[in-house]
This record gives C-alpha cells, structure tokens and sequence, in this order.
C-alpha cells in the first residue's frame, strides 16, 4: 500500500494538543540515525512530520504489512503515541521537521 491520503487519514490529531518541541530540519547529511529504524512515540505524545522540501518514505511498522506513505514538498503527516514506525531514504535532497505534541493542560 501506498497511498499518502489513505495513510494520512489513519490518525488524526486531537484538537487539545499543543507543540512543545521542534526538531530539524534535518536533510540527508543530518538525520538523526534513529528515524530510520523502527521506533515509537511514547504514551500521550503525538508527531507532526513535515516534508519542507524534497521526497522521503515513511513506514507504519505495526500490523507487519508494508504499510508506507511517500510524502513529498510541503507534505504533514500525523503519528500517534506508541505506533512503531521509521522513515526510509528516497532522495539525497530533501528537508523535514517533527513537531511533538501533546495534550495541552486545562
């Protein structure tokens, strides 16, 4: 499968959250080892993935099926806490940011 609007609409991110730490932009020369192996947000943690420029391939890891999203220039993608899920390298050139975010206290 890899229809970015199917996977997009997997998750969505609820209405109460609030960024509370950015990292990137990253592009080839400097991104973090650990994106490209499975990994998962922890409990009550959401991410945003935001491609700014160029194409990378982002893969759910969690029902064993190849399951993938190919996001593109100016692409969001939502990840809920605890879904493993890595990236993978389409492109020497590209540029992304993650947002984190969490539920925001009342």
């Amino acid at each position: 499968m890899n229809d970015r609007y199917a996977e997009q609409g997997r998750f969505s991110l609820p209405s109460d959250t609030a960024s509370y730490r950015t990292i990137g932009p990253f592009g080839c020369d400097n991104l973090p080892k650990g994106l490209l192996r499975e990994h998962r947000l922890k409990e009550g943690t959401w991410g945003r993935l935001r491609v700014l420029s160029g194409t990378i391939r982002f893969v759910w890891d969690d029902d064993g099926a190849d399951h993938s999203t190919v996001l593109v220039d100016e692409e969001t993608l939502i990840i809920p806490p605890t879904i493993p899920h890595h990236l993978e390298l389409l492109a020497t050139e590209f540029v992304l940011e993650i947002d984190f975010l969490e539920r925001a206290l009342p």
